[in-house]
């Protein structure tokens, strides 16, 4: 029934697959999450280009989609980089721009879910300075991250071996995230707040009582540095810097230099 699936009025069809990926991916079958997303791109119910790996466009558009979509673009976006990468073609930009728009549907913020999803796996994306809702990664560092990192020696999707009873998913602050990494994600949120990828990965992978050493020993790291940095003096006592007054003196040219000079040409 689902190869009949054809884009239908009142976007019926993309709400439908919507929902059936958040499903799929929550219950950990996620092969067959993968295998729906790409009939519903060549089917005409995703974008064609709502994720491109071609010669200078590496990037990705995950508007509108749903929270279990998304992950599953973004773990074949990730799958399709990392073989580009391998292979040398097609080259890519420097830069590589994830748009997660900042919208939030049934109370998930995509950007957040994505932005767990990649951190916890040490992906070097960044959010944008200059724009919400957009995460950017540098060529260079995602390409080595794709080639080295463990957490990407098998990105391909698979389906659990059983289907678990609950639901491996939670959402938390508006993110969609694994079950397990819920702990760690509010511990390590709620006291050192948005941190690097690479710090959240290796905070996440702690155990309970190591990672509350690591935090405790990165919280004092930082009072120590408020405590050495030099103390802002108020304006009121700052020294100004005063140029000393100088006595003006006329300087006179003597009697026998006037004779030396050449007259005034004016005065001719």
């Amino acid at each position: 029934l689902l190869e009949k699936l054809q884009p239908l009025q009142d976007n019926a069809a993309f709400n439908f697959v919507n929902a059936l990926e958040d499903f799929l991916w929550a219950f950990e079958l996620r092969a067959t999450a993968s295998w729906l997303f790409q009939l519903a791109v060549n089917r005409g119910i995703y974008q064609h280009d709502v994720f491109r790996v071609a010669e200078g466009d590496w990037g990705a558009d995950f508007r509108k989609l749903s929270a279990g979509a998304a992950l599953v673009g973004l773990t074949l976006w990730l799958d399709h980089m990392q073989d580009a990468s391998l292979e040398g073609s097609p080259e890519s930009p420097k830069s590589i721009v994830l748009i997660t728009g900042t919208a939030e549907y049934n109370m998930v913020s995509l950007n957040s879910t994505l932005k767990a999803f990649l951190w916890e796996m040490g992906a070097p994306f960044l959010p944008c300075k200059t724009r919400t809702g957009i995460l950017v990664a540098k060529a260079h560092s995602l390409k080595m991250w794709l080639k080295d990192s463990p957490f990407c020696f098998d990105l391909e999707l698979k389906n659990a071996p059983s289907v678990p009873q609950l639901n491996s998913m939670q959402l938390v602050e508006g993110c969609f995230i694994r079950r397990g990494l819920v702990p760690a994600f509010k511990d390590i949120i709620s006291r050192l707040g948005e941190v690097y990828p690479k710090k959240f990965a290796k905070l996440a992978l702690l155990s309970d009582q190591m990672r509350e050493k690591a935090i405790q020993i990165d919280m004092e790291g930082k009072k120590m540095k408020l405590k050495h940095l030099p103390r802002k003096v108020p304006q009121s006592q700052e020294r100004r810097w005063q140029h000393p007054k100088r006595r003006f003196v006329r300087r006179t040219v003597p009697s026998h230099a006037k004779k030396i000079l050449p007259e005034n040409p004016g005065r001719r």
